[in-house]
């Protein structure tokens, strides 16, 4: 075979295509799956006027592979010209591990991912802009036009189908993070009561502060008591007081001290009265 295929090389590079022609049906013959008689026989058709014959040699070498052969490199370079001239509508196969496989692989971990983060509430637009991403991707891959199924299609079908249903789970999620915000207002706003100090004192440098409040709502509530302490018009301090479980109509008495950088005519107010909040350290 491999006499017969130089001999053969050796007749193209002088021009004599019939002679060229017969030496690699030679080896063909010997054997048919031969990669190099199979490319020169399809470039001798081409070079003697008969790109339909070439074209079947050169198309059937592209599919089979491997990637690495000698011959692909060539045959990627001139198959689209060489389909044109044998009148064929042809997109060649793409390269193994080409943009296209990784668009569908990508498209199917956005989809996935988007789906399950889409129900947490908060990052809901992190899962939304994902699953437009993996929609995308997912559809640019099976747009793909050729004789053959694009790269990886199913991964793309997959990320596709996952990322629409991703858009499902967001809404979901959004409906989720109203539902936390409205709670942490709910839990952040104090409800009826009346707060009151009943000592505000300093002894040398340190501030003793005490008061009452009295929960006016329906149901038990706990609170967090802001009280400012000052020296005339500077401001030394503001405490945080936690009141807990303050039964309706209950009242309940609450004391907190501070020592101060400086002695002096102490005064306290209250500046917030509030709920607890889930960062609140007592």
């Amino acid at each position: 075979m491999a006499a017969h295929n130089n001999l053969g090389k050796v007749h193209d590079a002088l021009g004599r295509w019939d002679e060229a022609i017969a030496c690699f049906h030679r080896a063909l013959a010997l054997d048919p799956a031969d990669g190099t008689a199979r490319f020169y026989m399809g470039l001798m058709w081409a070079q003697t006027g008969r790109p339909d014959l070439a074209f079947r040699f050169w198309r059937a070498l592209l599919e089979e592979g491997p990637e690495e052969a000698p011959w692909i490199p060539v045959i990627r370079a001139q198959i689209d010209l060489l389909a044109r001239a044998a009148g064929v509508d042809y997109t060649p196969p793409p390269v193994p591990g080409a943009p296209g496989a990784g668009m569908a692989i990508a498209s199917f971990v956005l989809g996935i991912s988007s789906l399950i983060i889409g129900l947490l509430p908060f990052v809901v637009l992190l899962a939304f802009a994902g699953a437009v991403i993996g929609l995308v991707l997912g559809i640019r891959v099976l747009r793909t036009k050729g004789d053959r199924p694009p790269p990886r299609a199913g991964l793309a079908t997959a990320g596709v189908v996952l990322s629409s249903l991703a858009f499902v789970t967001c809404a979901i999620g959004v409906a989720l993070t109203v539902q936390v915000i409205r709670a942490i207002k709910e839990l952040r706003e104090a409800g009826p009561h009346e707060v009151s100090l009943t000592r505000c004192q300093q002894d040398g440098r340190l501030a003793d502060v005490r008061g009452t409040i009295t929960n006016l709502d329906e149901v038990t509530n706990s609170y967090v008591v802001a009280v400012e302490l000052s020296h005339g018009d500077g401001v030394l301090a503001v405490l945080s007081v936690h009141v807990d479980d303050v039964t309706p109509g209950g009242t309940e008495p609450f004391s907190t001290s501070e020592f101060l950088d400086e002695e002096g005519s102490l005064e306290c107010r209250i500046v917030e009265v509030r709920g607890p909040s889930l960062l609140d350290t007592p």
